[in-house]
């Protein structure tokens, strides 16, 4: 069950859909019937909370020591077969 506030592990889901039209479409307060149904690809947001160290290597900091952050990770996977069409994931750097 998905959560609107998450601490540890976030994981939110998403299904893109493709329509064409004729002229740009604005999108509304709420989506039209059938939004989404017809997907073409499911994409797949998670985290982990990862501990981060501060400290004065590469330059002085005022508040070296111990952190976390969350490290996000992004999968879009095509919706019939589930194979893999894009990957990626944030990182950063520590010390």
């Amino acid at each position: 069950r998905e959560t609107w506030f998450c601490v540890y592990h976030c994981n939110r889901l998403f299904n893109l859909s493709r329509r064409e039209t004729q002229a740009h479409v604005a999108e509304g307060l709420l989506p039209p019937p059938g939004f989404a149904q017809d997907a073409v690809a499911r994409v797949v947001f998670d985290s982990r909370l990862t501990p981060t160290f501060r400290g004065k290597i590469t330059a002085p900091v005022d508040n070296a020591g111990v952190g976390f952050r969350h490290r996000w990770w992004m999968w879009v996977l095509n919706s019939s077969s589930r194979e893999p069409l894009a990957v990626a994931r944030q990182h950063f750097v520590t010390g």
